[in-house]
C-alpha cells in the first residue's frame, strides 16, 4: 500500500548556509554535532559544526578526498572513508585522525554497530563487493555477507543490517544471527541514498524526478514524503527520533543544508 504524504514548505529552514557548496550532512546521534562537506576554503573538505562554531578538519593527509562518514554512538568519534578506499577514525574533540588498519584490504561506506564496538564496511577482497565487519577490541576482520553487499546501514531497534548490492538492484535486509537475507525494496541502485530510523526505511527513488519514500519495516507500508527536480543532488540524514530531516540540495553550483520537520 502506498500513500503520498502532505508536505508543507514552512516546516523547512536553512541549517548551514554559505556562498559555497555545503553538502552531505550527517548528525551525531545526540543531534549536537554535524559533519558535512564544504569547499568554503577553496577545496572540498570535511567540516564540523557544534554549538561553539564551525571548523574545518585539517588533520587528514594532504590531497585526501573524502567519500563518506558515519558517527560513533558516543557523538565524539566518526569513521571517514576516502576515495583511495582507506578508512580513518576521527576524534572530533582533538581533531585527530588515525588510519584503521584493515590488513591492506580496500574499504568504503563504513558504519558503526549499535554499541560502537564494530564497524561494518564494504570491500572487494573476496573477489566481489561484500559487507565486512571490523572489531575495535580484538581487531578481528570477518566477512558478513556472502551474496553481495555495498552500502550498509544498521537498524538499532532490531539489530539487522540493511544494504544495497553492487550487481543487483534493491535494498536488502540481513538478520545477522540467522543469516537470513530478504530484499525489502526493489529497483534501487547500489549508490542510492537510504537511512534506517526507528523501524522505518527512508530511501530515494529516481524516475521522472527524485522522490523520498518512507517504508514501515514491520508492515511494509510505504509513503512518499517529498519530490525534487531530477537534476538536483540530494543527500539526507534523520535526527530527533526521525522527526527531523536534514538534507543538502545541490543544484547547479549551489548547495545548502536544510532542516525539515516531518
Amino acid at each position: 500500500n502506498t500513500a503520498e504524504a502532505q508536505f508543507k514548505a514552512p516546516r523547512s529552514k536553512l541549517e548551514v548556509n554559505s556562498s559555497r557548496v555545503d553538502s552531505q550532512p550527517v548528525y551525531s546521534k545526540d543531534g549536537r554535532s554535524l559533519l558535512f562537506l564544504s569547499d568554503r576554503n577553496g577545496e572540498l573538505q570535511l567540516w564540523l559544526e557544534k554549538a561553539d562554531g564551525v571548523v574545518s578538519i585539517e588533520s587528514f593527509p594532504d590531497n585526501t578526498k573524502i567519500d563518506s562518514y558515519a558517527w560513533h554512538p558516543d557523538g565524539i568519534q566518526a569513521v571517514v572513508a576516502t576515495s583511495d578506499k582507506l578508512v580513518y577514525l576521527l576524534n572530533t574533540q582533538t581533531q585527530t585522525v588515525d588510519l584503521i588498519k584493515l590488513k591492506g584490504q580496500s574499504a568504503a561506506f563504513p558504519m558503526f554497530s549499535f554499541d560502537g564496538e564494530d564497524m561494518y564496511f564494504t570491500s572487494d577482497k573476496s573477489g566481489d563487493w561484500q559487507i565486512w565487519g571490523f572489531n575495535f577490541i580484538d581487531k578481528n576482520i570477518k566477512q558478513i555477507t556472502q551474496k553481495g553487499g555495498y552500502q550498509v546501514e544498521t537498524d538499532h531497534a532490531d539489530g539487522n543490517l540493511y544494504f544495497t548490492k553492487y550487481r543487483q538492484q534493491g535494498i536488502w535486509q540481513l538478520d545477522i544471527n540467522t543469516q537470513l537475507e530478504t530484499r525489502v525494496v526493489a529497483n534501487i541502485s547500489r549508490n542510492a541514498n537510504f537511512k534506517v530510523c526507528l523501524n522505518s526505511l527512508y530511501y530515494l527513488v529516481e524516475t521522472d524526478d527524485i522522490a523520498l519514500w518512507q517504508m514501515n519495516l514491520k508492515t511494509a507500508e510505504a509513503q512518499q514524503i517529498m519530490n525534487l527536480a531530477l537534476n538536483s543532488k540530494f543527500k539526507f540524514d534523520l535526527i530527533d527520533d526521525c522527526q527531523k530531516l536534514i538534507f543538502s540540495k545541490w543544484e547547479n553550483i549551489e548547495s545548502d543544508i536544510i532542516m525539515l520537520k516531518l
